[in-house]
């Protein structure tokens, strides 16, 4: 049995939040959503891109058609997943990469970490928060 670790989160006090995925799910996670992507996770998502094409908004695929699935823009080291018009390109009506993996019999099978995570997010300084929690909006409802 696998222990649990600790986490310390920087607003751990005022944060909630509840993933409305497959119950009217809306993209929380997704708008101007640029995940990170780790090279193992680039490297997967390049090897089954012609699974997602097929999938993903018009203008989405040729941002990726004619770009690549990742920017010159970094966070933490990584290098970030492109937004077209105010939605991370693998966004279609619910998170892209979750249905074909889904689809697949594994939800998580090609999602990057920060989305599986979400709204868990690391800052520059190597310490956690949870996205779009303040003092005066404590909750948040993910709609992934």
């Amino acid at each position: 049995m696998a222990g649990k670790l600790p986490l310390t989160l920087l607003n751990e006090t005022e944060a909630t939040f509840d993933c409305t995925f497959g119950r009217g799910c809306e993209g929380k996670c997704c708008q101007n959503g640029r995940p990170g992507l780790h090279d193992r996770e680039y490297r997967l998502l390049r090897q089954h891109l012609h699974k997602f094409l097929p999938h993903l908004r018009p203008a989405a695929r040729a941002v990726i058609e004619r770009t690549d699935i990742v920017t010159r823009r970094y966070r933490n080291g990584v290098p970030m997943v492109p937004v077209q018009a105010g939605w991370c390109v693998f966004f279609n009506e619910g998170c892209v990469l979750h249905k074909v993996g889904a689809a697949e019999g594994d939800a998580l099978k090609y999602k990057p970490v920060q989305c599986a995570l979400f709204p868990l997010l690391e800052d520059d300084n190597g310490q956690w928060f949870v996205s779009g929690a303040t003092r005066t909006n404590p909750g948040m409802t993910c709609s992934a």
